[in-house]
């Protein structure tokens, strides 16, 4: 799923502070380490991508006021357990307009909205697809009940071979549509058998353009949207988060070059182009998850 080199650059302008919250809560950089480690072709287009971001941005002069609006088509797959619509994991339309609303307050900077603060527009707005896969109208919605599946309703799908939960491999492509057509948000009641609860809420796989079944944004029923079966407090952030890493942003504070573990990570970045997030429009940052020291103030 790539839809233009462009979105992939204009990316490195989102600075939103939801790309520094605490670490644990993201799984993409263990699905990412996971799929360098055992598949070449994942490998070579990961780093063929960072080079190619790397070169072009070295050579453009930012212009804002040429930027067009890129509009990008999402379907939600609500991958439910059995539940009536609206009900527990099986989220209603209604939450699902909530989280599009959120992506595009973050992505925008909309003036008055939660997603106004820090950072940049980005130019970037997404909607639901109006139109399926073979051209039939669509509300961007789908539903599959999981209850029938080996180990999904029991534990969910999981980020490695190390916890609970089925393989992506095996989830994934029972649902999602054409990569180079729309972002794929996958909704599911658990990650690595939490339970909908703590741990991993969310994951991507990270700046890879390649032909794998599982490159979709995965998130917790109840992370998505501001309203409905929502965890309290939930400003879709989670989702915001990984609908980044799904277009290429790395963490701020490390990735799978760099994995960070401690308050010091800060002072560890010495070179903004092959450190942090390879990209120089942030300065050094430190995870929080690590962060209960008076030294740590201010992460």
């Amino acid at each position: 799923m790539r839809y233009s080199a462009l979105i992939a650059l204009a990316f490195f302008l989102l600075s939103l502070g939801t790309f520094g919250q605490e670490a644990t809560t993201c799984g993409s950089q263990s699905v990412v380490e996971h799929e360098l480690n055992n598949d070449p072709d994942f490998e070579r287009s990961y780093w063929a991508l960072q080079e190619a971001i790397q070169r072009i941005q070295s050579e453009m002069v930012m212009n804002r006021s040429d930027f067009d609006v890129y509009n990008i088509p999402v379907v939600f797959h609500v991958m439910h357990l059995g539940s009536e619509i609206g009900v527990d994991e099986n989220i209603s339309d209604e939450q699902i307009l909530s989280s599009v609303e959120a992506l595009n307050e973050d992505f925008r900077k909309m003036v008055g909205t939660n997603g106004d603060g820090l950072g940049v527009d980005t130019y970037i707005q997404f909607e639901l697809a109006k139109r399926d896969p073979d051209n039939n109208p669509t509300n961007g919605i789908t539903r599959y009940n999981t209850s029938n599946l080996s180990v999904f309703p029991e534990e969910g799908v999981r980020t490695s071979s190390l916890y609970p939960g089925a393989p992506t491999s095996d989830v994934l492509p029972l649902v999602i549509w054409d990569r180079d057509q729309y972002i794929n948000i996958i909704v599911v009641p658990e990650i690595n058998g939490n339970d909908g609860g703590g741990g991993v809420q969310g994951f991507a796989y990270t700046s890879v353009p390649s032909n794998k079944s599982v490159d979709a944004v995965v998130a917790l029923y109840n992370v998505v949207g501001t309203t409905g079966s929502i965890k309290s407090g939930n400003l879709n952030r989670i989702v915001t988060h990984e609908v980044g890493h799904h277009l290429t942003l790395e963490h701020t504070f490390g990735n799978v070059l760099n994995p960070y573990n401690s308050c010091a990570e800060a002072d560890a970045e010495t070179n903004c182009e092959t450190q942090g997030d390879f990209i120089c429009d942030t300065p050094p940052t430190m995870t929080n998850r690590f962060c209960d020291f008076p030294e740590c103030d201010g992460a």
